[in-house]
């Protein structure tokens, strides 16, 4: 995961040398890419350890994040935020629930 995360930002920089748009690089770059490389990568890891509600949390993050690319640098930035705002809540909720099924009665 930490060669996912340090890869994005290495691009951001290579993006910035190469004289793109701030607006692309920060407004747009910035908050989907990392998303979506840390997420693949974590996606895979739970996929590999059977973690079925982690890896559906993480193609969530992924299919928000992709789509926020196409809505300008500040709807990237908000369309992020309020999606894995809410993939996140849909998760905890799930575990939640999945959780009480497992507690003895009286206990």
């Amino acid at each position: 995961m930490g060669a996912a995360g340090i890869g994005a930002g290495v691009v951001e920089g290579a993006l910035l040398h190469l004289d793109v748009s701030v607006k692309i690089v920060y407004g747009v770059y910035g908050p989907t890419v990392p998303l979506i490389a840390l997420s693949a990568a974590g996606a895979g890891a739970a996929a590999a350890r059977d973690k079925w509600s982690e890896l559906g949390l993480a193609i969530a993050i992924i299919a928000v994040a992709a789509a926020s690319t196409f809505f300008g640098p500040l709807g990237a930035w908000g369309l992020s935020g309020v999606g894995c705002a809410a993939a996140l809540v849909i998760y905890a909720g799930a575990v939640t629930v999945r959780l009480r099924r497992h507690v003895p009665v009286g206990a």
